[in-house]
Order: structure tokens, then sequence, then C-alpha cells
């Protein structure tokens, strides 16, 4: 099984299994000292239903008809020109 992990993951699938599997009789701060990890960590992969790392990929991308004339400094340039880039 080929298992990848994010350069600084400091969990693997097992640890987080484990997390995943604890009782809340067990406080968070607790597990985060017998694990050696922030309460942070161990909150975000107990509430997960995965093992997976999540993607690391830009949720949103910018768009072409996010682009306004403004932005691109179109006043500077020539009417003929700014009708060709609107078209595009």
């Amino acid at each position: 099984m080929n298992i990848q992990l994010h350069p600084n993951a400091r969990t693997t699938p097992a640890i987080r299994l484990e997390l995943q599997a604890q009782s809340r009789s067990i406080s968070y701060q607790e597990l985060a000292e017998a694990y050696n990890l922030s309460r942070h960590t161990v909150v975000k992969w107990h509430q997960r239903e995965g093992t997976e790392d999540s993607s690391h990929r830009p949720h949103r991308l910018l768009s072409r008809s996010s682009i306004d004339g403004a932005s691109l400094g179109m006043g500077q340039w020539s009417p003929q020109f700014r009708k060709r880039l609107q078209a595009i």
C-alpha cells in the first residue's frame, strides 16, 4: 500500500484511526500530550471521518470573468486594444 503523507504530517493513518476511536471520556488535551501532538490536531482528526490528508490545492481559482479592466490597467491602452481584450 502506497501512503502519501504531507511532508510535514506528524500523524500516520494508524495514529489517526486511534484518535478517531477514542471516546470522549479522555480529554483532547490528554490525547495531545499522549501522542505529542497539538490539541488542535487531535480535535481535527477526532472529528474527521477518514484518515486521508485534505487537499492542499486552492478552493477557488481566479477566473477570467473575475478580472476587471481597472485591475489590468486598461485605462492606459488604446480603445481598439481594449475591445479585442474584452472579446476574449
